[in-house]
């Protein structure tokens, strides 16, 4: 936390190493039980399951903000040393995500039948089983919104190993429980209670951590109408935010299979889902950071503020610029070998122009996270809003003309102008910048565009031998990480760099830190 004597860096690579973690570990859980479920339980059956998955995920949003807002009001009360307000935070919180889960089940109930029958299309066999599991999740909704509420107090606290330690077995038993379901014979709905039982213990556990992490909670706190407020306009911004973004970035798809065909749309598709696990990173990074920005700027640290900020940006590019240069450089072949020749014909640009635009929005996450942290959760929201009437007619005219190719440029444009938009948004409002000379971002870029632009000739020039292609590129990727290790990083990003990798080597041993 920022008022431990440990640095803050340390605090950002061990935090982010987590998160990384926290996420990684799931994607492989999903890839080895997803083929045996839809094996198990046919194509119908798993489409309700996959409903059911999408509705666990999603019922979330009903929070109204409310969890970012209880992070970024913790985070402010620790920096500001009051931690008697902690309590009142935390149960305020969680008293309105208990109130709005409720309510919101029974506001929801009544749709449930036409829900089934009209938008969702449920064959008449299936129709009785998907009723009775929409309705499990409306039940479970209550202790879905208060587990958020209670995982954004961890968050709040930088307890980042307590949330992932949380995070995995939680998303483990998403995938799991259904294989172990079906292997002693359950039923679908029964599979889903299973799911719902789950998460009501992944709530419990989220409170008992709590209390493991910061002792002086107390479940009597006083009420604060003025405090409830704040939070609930707080929320809102965020809410729109959580509202628009998805539409933004999949509304390419729907265009893509309402002006083109499903066919293409899938080939679209492929691409689109591989590139997109870039952004593991700068959510991971961008979790971590908003605690550590709200705190920042509560207790007005500017020296350190500035200092997270532009090395945020120089770790996203060093990060995230060799996997990306591969991409883009070698797309056909990577493609080729995936997905078969045919399929690399038509896809290799599409993968060319979405891994430089997934690249470039990733550095979205940063400033987005700073107008939310630092409390203009309002701004970010309006940038959002304001590119959707644009972005509509642009992706139109581009799909209809262009095809799939057409859809991924004018998404990546899309995100690009949204990321400098960003990033002059912070510098305006904030007076802060990416770029600077003492946190070599600038010697990052150059690495980057030396690398990509070598790894281009090399491929162009030994085409003819993909083995010494690879064996080159190798070579070339070694050399960038050495002179990003002793010429661009400082002892400062090595320290961090080092506390990044402890946390994930004890995790594999199994141990907790």
């Amino acid at each position: 936390m920022l008022n431990s004597p440990q640095p803050i860096g340390t605090f950002l690579a061990r935090n982010t190493a987590f998160n990384v973690l926290g996420q990684l570990i799931p994607i492989l859980v999903a890839v080895v039980t997803i083929s045996y479920v839809v094996h198990r339980l046919g194509t119908d059956r798993f489409g309700v399951l996959a409903i059911a998955w999408l509705l666990l995920g999603y019922l979330s949003l009903l929070d109204f903000g409310l969890g970012r807002a209880t992070t970024k009001f913790i985070a402010e009360a620790l920096a500001r040393k009051e931690n008697n307000k902690v309590s009142e935070l935390v149960w305020t919180s969680v008293g309105v995500q208990i109130v709005l889960g409720c309510g919101g089940a029974l506001l929801l109930v009544p749709f449930v039948p036409l829900l089934v029958m009209k938008v969702l299309r449920v064959p008449e066999g299936l129709a009785g089983e998907t009723r009775t599991i929409l309705l499990m999740l409306l039940v479970s909704l209550p202790f879905v919104l208060a587990g958020n509420g209670l995982r954004a107090v961890l968050e709040a606290l930088e307890r980042f190993d307590l949330v992932n330690l949380l995070r995995i077995p939680a998303i483990f038993s998403v995938y799991v429980l259904p294989a172990v379901g079906l292997l002693v014979g359950l039923h679908l709905p029964a599979i889903v209670a299973l799911l719902v039982f789950a998460r009501f213990v992944v709530c419990l556990a989220h409170l008992r951590f709590c209390f493991v992490a910061f002792p002086e909670l107390r479940f009597h706190a006083p009420s604060d109408g003025a405090l409830l407020l704040r939070m609930l306009r707080y929320g809102g911004w965020v809410t729109v935010s959580n509202a628009v973004n998805p539409v933004l970035i999949y509304l390419d798809r729907f265009l893509i299979s309402s002006i083109l065909s499903l066919s293409l749309l899938g080939i679209y598709t492929v691409p689109f889902e591989a590139v997109t696990k870039l952004w593991i990173v700068p959510a991971s990074l961008s979790a971590t950071l908003f605690p550590a920005f709200s705190a920042l700027g509560t207790i007005q640290n500017r020296d350190r503020l500035v200092r997270l900020y532009a090395r945020s940006f120089k770790y996203l590019l060093l990060f995230l610029g060799p996997p990306v240069v591969l991409l883009i450089v070698f797309a056909r072949e990577i493609l080729t070998l995936w997905m078969g020749l045919a399929f690399a014909n038509n896809a290799t640009h599409v993968l060319q122009i979405l891994a430089y635009g997934v690249f470039v929005n990733c550095f979205a996450h940063v400033p987005f996270g700073v107008l939310q942290s630092l409390g203009r959760p309002d701004v970010a929201a309006k940038i959002l809003l304001l590119e959707l009437p644009l972005y509509i007619p642009m992706a139109w005219v581009m799909i209809s003309r262009f095809g799939i190719t057409g859809a991924a440029f004018i998404w990546a444009l899309r995100v690009t102008i949204e990321a400098l938009v960003m990033v002059s948004a912070v510098s305006k409002l904030f007076s802060l910048r990416p770029y600077s000379t003492e946190h070599g971002l600038a010697g990052s870029s150059l690495a980057v565009f030396v690398l990509g632009g070598s790894m281009a000739a090399a491929n162009l020039i030994l085409r003819p031998s993909f083995p010494l292609q690879v064996a080159v590129c190798a070579a070339l990727t070694g050399g960038f990480v050495w002179i990003a290790w002793h010429k661009i990083f400082d002892n400062a990003d090595r320290i961090q760099l080092q506390s990044m990798c402890a946390p994930l080597i004890r995790t594999a041993r199994g141990v907790v830190p």
